[in-house]
């Protein structure tokens, strides 16, 4: 499968890009009906076996580098419009295109593979030859247990890539807990909190009753509470009032450029 160059820009309806997400950057070849961004949605999710082939060869556990297609795609049309206000991602780890939940596995794993962060502190997903900035609910990243059982806590990304450099945990106003990892903020799934609670200890190493669990979250640095990861307790420490974009420095909401 091929790249076709991008012509025109359009912002109206969504063409199915090669890559498999929709194009709104891009026009479609003369005689293409428009459609919708819902029934475009829709197509997408319906056709893998014509748009994804090429893409579903790489381990599901591959670090997430770009797909060689899509690399080659950016450098023989460098100049395709950014998209922005097409892709979201929730804060349970979820894909939205245009407000719609992806659910082709293929395209989630294509999503996954190219996506992350860009120099000005947003992520976004490339399409081909075209950069569609995300806009994200909570953290660019939504962390997961990976390892229910385990003596020590192992996490994983949404894309299933794993989170094993985890500089400190972080308690936000909310009761939300986030992850400062080298690839930037992960919230903890919410359905994983509770499991969560296994791995915390107090500062003299001691597991948390569920009395003392409240108490604690709301002023861990005077529990000196860690989590257990690794070799090491990870400390966990409390947000306060910050918000997560100003203590993290990344952008949820990316915004076109007037």
């Amino acid at each position: 499968m091929n790249f076709s160059p991008p012509t025109q820009t359009i912002l109206s309806g969504a063409g199915v890009g090669p890559t498999g997400v929709a194009a709104p950057g891009r026009q479609r070849p003369s005689g293409h009906s428009k459609t919708t961004s819902t029934s475009a949605a829709m197509a997408i999710q319906r056709s893998p076996q014509r748009i994804f082939t090429v893409y579903n060869t790489r381990p599901a556990h591959s670090p997430p580098v770009m797909d060689e297609r899509v690399k080659r795609a950016l450098q023989q049309w460098p100049n395709v419009p950014d998209v922005y206000g097409w892709l979201s991602l929730t804060r349970r780890g979820q894909w939205l295109l245009r407000n719609e939940s992806v659910t082709n596995p293929n395209l989630i794993a294509f999503i996954n593979r190219n996506y992350g962060p860009l120099d000005d502190g947003g992520y976004a997903f490339q399409n081909g030859p075209q950069r569609v900035h995300v806009a994200l609910e909570a953290t660019p990243w939504i962390a997961r247990i990976a390892q229910p059982e385990a003596d020590r806590l192992a996490l994983e990304d949404h894309t299933g890539q794993p989170l094993d450099v985890i500089e400190r945990f972080w308690i936000s106003a909310d009761g939300d807990v986030i992850a400062q990892t080298a690839r930037g903020p992960a919230l903890v799934h919410d359905q994983d909190l509770m499991a969560l609670t296994r791995w915390l200890r107090d500062k003299d190493g001691h597991s948390l009753s569920d009395e003392a669990l409240p108490e604690v979250l709301d002023k861990p640095e005077n529990a000196g509470l860690t989590v257990l990861l690794g070799k090491d307790p990870i400390a966990v420490k409390h947000l306060g009032n910050t918000t997560l974009t100003a203590h993290f420095g990344f952008e949820a909401q990316p915004q076109k450029p007037a």
